[in-house]
């Protein structure tokens, strides 16, 4: 007599889903027995981000996370406590998502792990929103006399932000008059900064 049990073990990897293991005699003895084995799916692991930082107020971008035992078909990538749609093309060891520009909005460091849902949960890796890098790179105009007066200077460049202050030699903390965008910006320069 054959008996229909059931009996279990996690998913190193695959599909979760019940599999049928089924014993037959070999001729001239009959019958044959079943059992139902379920494969669970198993605790996903997060070993990389296809990138850790993103400027501050940038636009949205695709995160590819690596890792093992992903459930293709459950599978999410969670950016500070938010489940992203997961992207077509998953893989039980890559999947992708979008991240939205409004997760960009603050700078911070935050916390992106993978869920399989039902609670199985990869542990945390780092992620960081950052303000972006300040550079400089022309003038105008491009030179000044001696003793000429107060004047505007336009400043182009990179990385200009709300609030941002300038020091033009010894003359520190001028106030921005006129920003554009994150690229441009005008100061004007009073006249004892340029009397020698």
């Amino acid at each position: 007599q054959f008996l229909r049990e059931t009996v279990t073990l996690s998913m190193l990897g695959g599909t979760a889903g019940t599999r049928s293991v089924v014993v037959t005699n070999p001729s001239p003895h009959a019958g044959a027995g079943s059992a139902d084995f379920t494969v669970n799916q198993g605790t996903p692991t997060l070993t990389s981000l296809s990138q850790t930082t993103a400027p501050v107020s940038g636009s949205m971008f695709t995160l590819t996370a690596t890792g093992t035992q992903f459930n293709p078909s459950q599978a999410q990538i969670v950016f500070d406590g938010t489940a992203l749609t997961t992207l077509g093309g998953a893989t039980t060891t890559s999947i992708s998502a979008v991240v939205p520009a409004s997760q960009l909005t603050t700078v911070r460091t935050l916390n992106v792990h993978v869920t399989n849902g039902a609670g199985l949960d990869s542990g945390n890796l780092a992620f960081a929103v950052q303000s972006p890098a300040t550079t400089v790179t022309a003038f105008s105009p491009i030179a000044g006399t001696a003793g000429q007066g107060a004047f505007t200077l336009t400043i182009t460049g990179t990385g200009f932000m709300a609030g941002a202050t300038v020091d033009f030699g010894s003359t520190t903390g001028l106030a921005i008059s006129n920003l554009v965008g994150s690229t441009s910006l005008q100061i004007t320069v009073p006249a004892a900064a340029v009397m020698s």
